[in-house]
């Protein structure tokens, strides 16, 4: 019980840090975007356009659940072969 609930906080911990370097990245781009002015296509157009922030959509929330059961089941694999790799070494231990 106490490794499913390490295993569940890692997990949980790593799809913050995941999205939390992808919303610093997006803030990144969209700061150098905004410092750069755009060149006119017309000479009448004097329009400044800001760049949006992409909205929560499912897909990157999928994509974060994703992250999460993926951290999930490596974790688990890797427990499970170094628990039988103790195993095998146990008796020369």
């Amino acid at each position: 019980m106490e490794i499913g609930l390490l295993l569940v906080l890692g997990a949980f911990a790593f799809t913050v840090l995941a999205g939390s370097i992808e919303l610093w990245l997006a803030w990144r781009t969209r700061r150098s975007l905004v410092r750069k002015p755009s060149p006119p296509l017309h000479p009448l157009t004097r329009r400044v356009e800001v760049p949006r922030l992409r909205s929560a959509n499912p897909r990157r929330w999928l994509r974060y659940v994703g992250f999460f059961v993926g951290f999930l089941i490596a974790s688990y694999v890797g427990l499970t072969l170094v628990k039988a790799l103790y195993r095998v070494i146990e008796p020369w231990l």
